[in-house]
């Protein structure tokens, strides 16, 4: 048996033991009693004292023959303590009285003392979550204190609805991090003009939640400068998702792929409005039928490779001859009258990214190229 020097203690039910490089916590034990331990020159005595029961025990010896094994024995007296104080017969209940039983609690508990995590994620801040806002959201509990936090450099898309896209990556995003404690790490900015935590989220086996929603096809790379540390592999893997056909990337059923929606070739982007407040880009139906813009998406193309991208609601029909508006930024807000609503987050870059219109099967309808 191993033989350490530390330090014994009892707080609140839990036995614990600390020395130089390690730690032992025995769990925590709901009895109606109290547990000691103490060790003096004389030797070391373990006790429990509860309603109507009572044990103690205790082992002599000097200060100079105990110096070694004294902790260790402390740790052995305590946990025989706790076993018997466990196995403690229960005091009978008087007729008048009921005896309560404990309530289960649904607090987050913490990780144990000494649960390993990858060296990389030491200095982060470790939070518990307690609810999935959406697919690049969270709320959680920092040190007790609740806190919403946004992903950094992503975007999924918006709703929970059920069947819907954003439902989607609501239910990947809570896969991996629902009921988890998580770890933080910051960039240049602290929060949004929400008040929200802007962070990367990793797991504790060392996965990055903002890059895992990315790479299952869930959520679209946004560069939002300043804080773009980790935007090159979050972009890497949206672009791995989408050569691979993954998560909302996933082509659409065979038989509707293989042929372009009805009227296709009518629709058009009609205006832009990348440096408007809200901005925003229009699409027209030109043609004289309808047209189901299922599966279609419009994309602002920054740089080449880093797409950020908005798709059109399942079962959305463009009537002939009418135009839709698809607005984002500053001062865009949810269900406008004559449109859609894709985010509060710039898009467009100031009229400096081209817009791009895709069909359900992946083609290139329309650009400002």
């Amino acid at each position: 048996m191993a033989r350490r020097r530390g330090t014994v203690s009892v707080t609140r039910g839990r036995l614990r033991f600390t020395s130089k490089g390690f730690r032992y916590q025995a769990p925590r034990i709901r009895v109606g009693g109290r547990l000691g331990v103490n060790v003096s020159k004389s030797g070391i005595s373990a006790s429990y004292r509860g309603r109507g029961w009572s044990y103690s025990t205790r082992r002599g010896c000097s200060l100079r023959g105990c110096s070694l094994l004294l902790l260790p024995v402390a740790i052995a007296l305590a946990t025989v303590a706790i076993a018997l104080a466990a196995c403690a017969p229960s005091p009978t209940a008087s007729p008048a009285t009921t005896a309560t039983p404990a309530l289960m609690t649904s607090a987050p508990q913490p990780l144990p003392t000494n649960t390993p995590i990858p060296d990389a994620l030491a200095g982060m801040t470790a939070a518990q979550v307690i609810e999935v806002l959406d697919g690049d959201t969270i709320r959680v509990l920092i040190a007790g204190a609740p806190e919403t936090v946004r992903y950094i450099g992503i975007d999924a898309p918006e709703g929970t609805d059920p069947g819907s896209e954003g439902g989607a990556a609501a239910d990947a995003n809570a896969e991996l991090v629902g009921s988890q404690v998580v770890y933080l790490e910051s960039d240049t900015s602290n929060r949004d003009v929400h008040g929200r935590l802007l962070r990367y989220v990793w797991l504790g086996t060392g996965v990055m939640v903002n890059e895992e929603l990315c790479r299952l096809g869930y959520a679209s790379a946004v560069s939002y400068p300043p804080d773009v540390k980790h935007q090159e592999r979050l972009e890497a893997a949206a672009h791995e998702a989408r050569e691979a056909r993954r998560g909302l990337w996933a082509l659409p059923a065979a038989t509707a792929a293989a042929q372009p929606a009805a009227g296709a070739a009518s629709v058009v982007i009609s205006e832009y409005a990348g440096g408007g407040k809200p901005e925003y880009v229009a699409i027209t139906n030109t043609g004289a039928e309808p047209v189901d813009l299922t599966g279609w998406r419009l994309e602002s193309v920054v740089r080449g490779d880093e797409e950020q991208t908005y798709r059109f609601p399942r079962g959305y029909v463009l009537p002939a001859g009418a135009t839709v508006k698809v607005y984002s930024g500053e001062g865009a807000t949810p269900d406008p009258p004559d449109g859609l609503f894709w985010t509060d987050r710039n898009m467009w870059n100031n009229k400096g990214d081209d817009a791009e219109l895709y069909d359900a099967a992946g083609r290139l309808v329309d650009s400002t190229r």
